[in-house]
């Protein structure tokens, strides 16, 4: 149905019924939000620890299992989600610094927030999600990890020089 409106109401009137109906601005920004595209927002934590080493997660449910920890925002600050993601995950803490870099990704299409982060405390435990974790020293990355985020993750650090 979304598709077809936009096909019969051309851009320009829908902004000249934003602008001049007058309508609460809860409406209009319901009117807004519907005829805007939507993609999702995930937050990926390049967390370090006092040796300079990344903590990576052994996911259970990926091919590939190894990666960044992260997942998807909810209605909070990439900050407050990477650390939120990286609690509920494994059970320990970490403090988000500064975001350093986002991409875009098509698959599924979403925006990509890394943040740089340190490991505070905690001690590992298992989730549904998963399986296993460890810090490495960088470019000695696990068995098992996607070349799309080593590629991303190395790209990250050489242009950030965040060690």
């Amino acid at each position: 149905m979304k598709n077809l409106l936009e096909k019969l109401i051309p851009k320009a009137m829908i902004i000249k019924i934003y602008k001049n109906i007058p309508i609460p601005m809860s409406v209009k920004k319901k009117i807004v939000h519907f005829f805007n595209k939507k993609f999702l927002v995930a937050v990926q934590g390049i967390v370090l620890n006092d040796r300079n080493e990344i903590l990576l997660l052994k996911h259970t449910y990926r091919e590939l299992p190894w990666g960044m920890p992260g997942g998807w925002m909810d209605y909070e600050s990439p900050e407050e989600a990477i650390v939120r993601e990286v609690y509920e995950e494994t059970s320990m803490r970490i403090k988000s610094h500064k975001i350093i870099s986002t991409i875009y990704n098509s698959n599924p299409d979403r925006i990509d927030i890394f943040i740089k982060c340190s490991y505070i405390e905690g001690e590992f435990k298992k989730s549904a999600e998963v399986s296993d974790y460890d810090f490495f020293k960088i470019g000695s990355w696990p068995e098992g990890m996607p070349d799309t985020q080593i590629n991303i993750l190395e790209k990250i650090l050489n242009q950030n020089k965040l060690i």
